[in-house]
């Protein structure tokens, strides 16, 4: 897996410094292919807490 692909990870799940979302987010509205590639890990995120909440 690339840095890039961890990093889009990464923003997807919230884990990013402001400046690091920003670097990212910058990233994403020059590549269609890490937009895509954000738009297949959101659709995929599943919310662990709420999963295991009972």
């Amino acid at each position: 897996m690339k840095t890039k692909d961890l990093m889009l990870m990464a923003y997807v799940d919230g884990e990013l410094a402001p400046d690091e979302s920003q670097e990212v987010e910058a990233h994403i509205r020059a590549s269609s292919e890490a937009a895509a590639l954000v738009r297949l890990l959101q659709a995929s995120r599943l919310d662990y807490k709420a999963a295991f909440a009972t």
